[in-house]
């Protein structure tokens, strides 16, 4: 087993100095050769490299074959070693500068910039690929450029296993979608001409400041680097020279054939664009010193993936990128504005519950504005911890405008400063700063809202007005301390955080009987107890719906409260229009509510009105443009729909950001074996039960076993949740779908009523489950759907038809 290392470890003659950071491939650390004296790069290879043997030998070769090119673009590998515990240590020179993507950042380059950092990477990639070395992965993230002004090309000798590394883990291929030529993002085989393209879109990205290929979604993406359609780069920049659209397009064709012969065409057309001077001796004056800080690397690439395997409602993690940030446009003008959470910067950090909370209500207070468009929380909570330009965040969240601030926190004492910045054009707009003593939190929160509207007023020309500003309703304040550190527990979704945010909610209850905000958040806790059961469904459920009537009597216009009455109503009562009102009535209370429209969403489907829950999902979507849920629920919702292409699509740019969430495991694996491709919805459910922890999943891979006519195998899951059914973690959905699959329909009956007995979430879902559709025509089935209050799905069928059409005639 590979070791962990650390700063201070030696291994072999090199002394371990710091790590630089963590990407897909491995680790990286400064460190000090002993023997020869020098700072070196290491990346220490991860165990599924090192521990592989076939993967290990053609690590080894490409290494080797890339370590004998001497030429100046190309970062130097010294040597590859093997550590005493069998890891991998590749060694290569250490370089001080910065990543062209970080330079890009800042907006298109200028003419000399792009000749000159184009011309040297055509340059080492003509000399790799004469030495028969194609890298695979070109791209600003591996272009490095020194202080001296010297471009280095990183991370070749790793190329062909990261591409190896993508085939095998397909939810990972999206990465570096954006530099895939046609051939690669289709699987085929690749060659020197993949590098071609990679450069004609990096060329392109240096001179535009965006991607040849950016669209609202990754599968609108797909479709355009599949078709070669793009807006032309002199329609993007017309003051560029001839030679450089040259480059670009004839680096951009469709078919390989057709693309330049080599990457010495680029770099003779790059010199025609102006005097063959030499680069500037210095990083490209791009940005002030104090803008950019120094980066220093080795040869670093990718992103680290963590897996959590917790109960978490995913925004789109890792960058806080979303390849579906801009599916819908929220408006014109600046009337867009996204609330990042605010950063705790007190002392203790045990404040981050306090900081967190102000940035809720101010995103309630801001959402309750007619005209203003308000991002979700769930869309700017994944910024949290990250450092990002504003231009990329507003690019993300398609808004206007950003407001960030930090909350210093002492005692009695409370410092808050808060700015407004322009996003499209990354400039300062408006700041302020509230330094309070033993000063009421409500009054804070109202004067903050106050402000930020007076300045949209002001610096903006918004048309809002401050008598429609509505805030939270006062509680009292140690009751509010533990509501906000509920929520702030409710947030992180592990089941540990879950129970301690049940306990704070229902000490803010005891501290503040009249707290109708405490009353939803006990209902909500009760909920989930219920729904993962974590205790008793009828004692859960019961407390859960006594809680959140309480919160509607006290507040009717608390959406909270409507929302947790809602899933009561819906997945324990299995009162669909009572829960339907209520869900409703929480979109009309606060319409920028994310997590409103999922569950609209969820109420939809469960009635078979599967059109307009994807409409309710598109909608959702404009407010929380990174929720994984409502992402996954549009996947879903096209395969049942059976536009099985689109749910692949949409599934795999999704689980780009989003590796740990089950259901777009279930969509693209049920969609893959709707289409006949039953190996794959194999790999993708077993895939999805690793990295979601989910075993939810396994009578979905039971079916695709028994499809791909392995019945040994799925008779093999279905024992194994049988066996977790006995020792008390009955999935009697899973059960049913894995038995109907294998044609055991009355042991499928079995399950499903004891599903509706304990009120399983996953029953609410049997009439548009494809997997129980061999089920719908037996008399069981029909006395499960009256038990439920349920529609058979043959009149689901005749609703979309009718509304299918009535859509059809108006366009």
């Amino acid at each position: 087993m590979q070791m962990a290392f650390h700063p201070g470890d030696k291994l072999l003659h090199y002394r371990l100095v710091r790590k630089l950071g963590e990407g897909g491939m491995g680790v990286v650390f400064e460190a000090e050769d002993i023997q020869l004296q020098r700072t070196v790069a290491i990346k220490v290879l991860q165990p599924a490299i090192s521990e592989d043997h076939e993967m290990r030998e053609r690590f080894l070769r490409e290494a080797r074959a890339a370590s004998a090119i001497d030429h100046p673009n190309l970062c130097t590998i010294y040597t590859v070693e093997t550590a005493p515990d069998g890891s991998l240590l590749l060694v290569m020179a250490y370089y001080r500068g910065h990543t062209l993507s970080e330079l890009i950042q800042h907006g298109p380059m200028d003419i000399s910039h792009i000749r000159d950092i184009g011309r040297q990477t055509a340059a080492g990639l003509h000399a790799a690929h004469m030495s028969g070395i194609v890298h695979r992965d070109i791209k600003p993230g591996n272009i490095f450029l020194l202080n001296s002004g010297t471009v280095k090309i990183l991370d070749f000798g790793l190329s062909r296993i990261a591409h190896q590394q993508q085939l095998t883990a397909p939810h990972k291929v999206m990465g570096t979608l954006a530099y895939m030529p046609p051939e690669q993002l289709a699987g085929d085989a690749v060659d020197y001409r993949t590098d071609i393209w990679a450069l004609g879109v990096v060329l392109y990205e240096m001179a535009a400041g965006h991607s040849p290929f950016r669209q609202a979604t990754q599968s609108a993406m797909m479709t355009a680097i599949a078709a070669g359609r793009y807006v032309p780069l002199h329609h993007a920049r017309p003051d560029l020279p001839d030679s450089i659209y040259l480059a670009v397009s004839g680096a951009l064709r469709l078919h390989p054939h057709e693309r330049h012969a080599s990457a010495a065409e680029i770099l003779a057309l790059l010199s025609e664009a102006g005097d063959a001077e030499a680069m500037p001796s210095a990083m490209p004056a791009l940005v002030s010193a104090a803008s950019l800080a120094p980066t220093v690397i080795g040869s670093f690439g990718g992103a680290w993936d963590i897996e959590t395997k917790t109960f978490r409602e995913h925004p789109a993690g890792g960058t806080g990128r979303t390849p579906f940030s801009s599916l819908v446009q929220p408006g014109s003008g600046s009337s867009s504005i996204a609330v990042l959470p605010m950063r705790n910067v007190s002392s203790d950090p045990e404040n981050e519950y306090f900081s967190d909370g102000l940035t809720d209500e101010l995103i309630n207070a801001l959402g309750t504005l007619p005209g203003l468009h308000v991002v979700s929380r769930t869309s700017v909570f994944s910024f949290k911890g990250k450092h990002q330009n504003i231009r990329e965040i507003g690019e993300a969240l398609n808004v206007d405008v950003v407001l960030e601030g930090s909350v210093r926190r002492s005692g009695a004492r409370i410092r808050i400063t808060i700015q407004l910045t322009d996003a499209r054009k990354g400039f300062h707009i408006w700041s302020s700063r509230f330094d309070r003593e033993n000063t009421d939190v409500f009054e804070l929160q109202d004067e903050l809202a106050t402000a930020v509207v007076s300045a949209l007023q002001e610096k903006l020309s918004l048309n809002v007005r401050q008598s429609d500003l509505q805030t939270r309703a006062p509680m009292q304040t140690d009751a509010y301390e533990a509501y906000l550190k509920g929520r702030y527990h409710w947030g992180q979704r592990t089941i540990e955080n879950i129970q301690l945010a049940g306990r704070y909610f229902e000490q803010a209850l005891k501290l503040d009987p009249n707290s109708a905000a405490a009353y939803a958040g006990v209902a909500d806790f009760y909920c989930l107890q219920g729904t993962l059961g974590l205790m008793a469904p009828d004692e859960a459920w019961s407390i859960a719906r006594s809680s959140a009537l309480q919160a509607v009597a006290l507040d009717p216009n608390l959406p909270e409260g409507h929302l947790a009455l809602a899933a009561v109503l819906q997945f324990y009562d299995w009162d669909w229009n009572g829960g339907r009102e209520h869900i409703v009535r929480a979109i009309e209370l606060r319409p920028q509510r994310g997590e409103s429209y999922f569950l609209y969403v969820s109420h939809l489907m469960t009635q078979g009105q599967l059109l307009e829950a994807l409409e309710q999902a598109r909608i959702g979507l404009t407010y929380d443009p990174l929720a994984t849920p409502l992402l996954a629920a549009q996947a879903m919702l096209r395969t049942y729909l059976g536009d099985h292409d689109s749910t692949i699509l949409l599934a795999k740019a999704a689980l780009a950001s989003s590796p740990h969430y089950y259901e777009l495991y279930y969509s693209l694996g049920l969609a893959q074996s709707l289409t006949g491709r039953t190996h794959e919805a194999v790999a993708t459910f077993e895939r999805g039960i690793e990295h979601s922890g989910m075993p939810v999943l396994l009578g979905w891979l039971a079916e695709a076993h028994a499809k791909n006519g392995n019945h040994d195998k799925a008779r093999e899951v279905l024992a194994n949740l049988l066996d977790m059914a006995s020792r008390g973690n009955p999935m009697p959905v899973s059960i049913a779908v894995a038995a109907a699959a294998l044609g055991e329909n009355e042991l499928a009956f079995t399950w499903l009523e004891k599903a509706a007995e304990l009120h399983d979430i996953f029953v609410a879902y049997v009439t548009v489950l494809p997997s129980l559709k061999r089920l719908h025509n037996e008399p069981r089935y029909q006395r499960l759907l009256d038990r439920m209050k349920l529609a058979h799905p043959s009149t689901h069928r005749r609703h979309n038809e009718t509304r299918k059409s009535a859509v059809d005639t108006r366009s």
